[in-house]
């Protein structure tokens, strides 16, 4: 009888030896173990535990995205899958996710989220700031040594709405497709209003080389005068354009 209670109390310090351990777990330990560097994301200071963590200064190919918070779901330590509640905020993106830590596997899930443009500082061919918003929604994502392998989403963005304020037209919303596969994400956005058609076909690889094709079909002569300015080729009502650089390289 003495070595049953005895057994019974060490099973319950054990266990509130090991749920105390991971109250206080440090979120950096998680963080510094992720190996995503060839997606150029940096993190800044990393502080709480990985039930209620926090990361100030977040940022994607040198440029600051924003903030983030980030809980961990108890019962996903059950199925020995961690699952992150993750939240990105105070700054030029804004959004949520869940990451499931896989060994060298991470998913997220269920990624929202809004940026703005012009706070991102990225430019057009002409060196103009760009502005406007993109939403994306990404139902899954998958990355292996911070390389994205799987995954499909859709985004949405008014980057055109300045320009058809400058020159006087009506600007067609931008949306379509992501996938990623291989290590490259790849686009298909495509926007139409009575003057014009747009097409962008775009790639992008683990170190934020990408490769931009985009067609227009412009019905209107003062149209065309604005498309030549910025560089497209020109065969009839049809523009074209093809662009190469580096999402990194494009700072003010």
């Amino acid at each position: 009888m003495i070595k049953r209670h005895r057994g019974v109390g060490l099973g319950v310090f054990a266990g509130g030896f090991v749920g105390a351990l991971l109250a206080f777990f440090p979120l950096s330990l998680i963080v510094s173990h992720l190996d995503v560097s060839p997606t150029k994301i940096i993190f800044g200071r990393v502080s709480g535990t990985i039930w209620h963590g926090s990361i100030s200064d977040i940022y994607f190919a040198e440029r600051r995205v924003g903030d983030g918070r980030v809980a961990l779901s108890a019962g996903s330590l059950l199925r020995v899958r961690p699952r992150l509640d993750v939240a990105l905020f105070n700054g030029p993106v804004k959004g949520q996710a869940r990451v499931l830590i896989l060994g060298k596997k991470i998913e997220v899930r269920n990624a929202d989220g809004l940026a703005q443009l012009g706070a991102l500082n990225y430019r057009d061919p002409t060196g103009r700031p760009l502005t406007g918003q993109l939403s994306f929604h990404f139902s899954e994502l998958s990355f292996v040594q911070g390389e994205c392998v799987g995954g499909v989403g859709r985004i949405s963005t008014d980057v055109l709405s300045d320009l058809a304020v400058r020159y006087a037209f009506e600007a067609p919303l931008l949306q379509g497709d992501v996938v990623c596969e291989q290590g490259r994400i790849k686009m298909n956005l495509n926007g139409k209003t009575a003057a014009l058609t747009i097409s962008i076909i775009a790639e992008v690889d683990g170190k934020l080389d990408y490769t931009a094709m985009i067609e227009v079909e412009a019905m209107e002569t003062n149209l065309g005068s604005v498309l030549e300015l910025y560089g497209f080729d020109r065969e009839g009502n049809h523009y074209s354009f093809m662009e190469r650089g580096n999402l990194a390289a494009y700072l003010p």
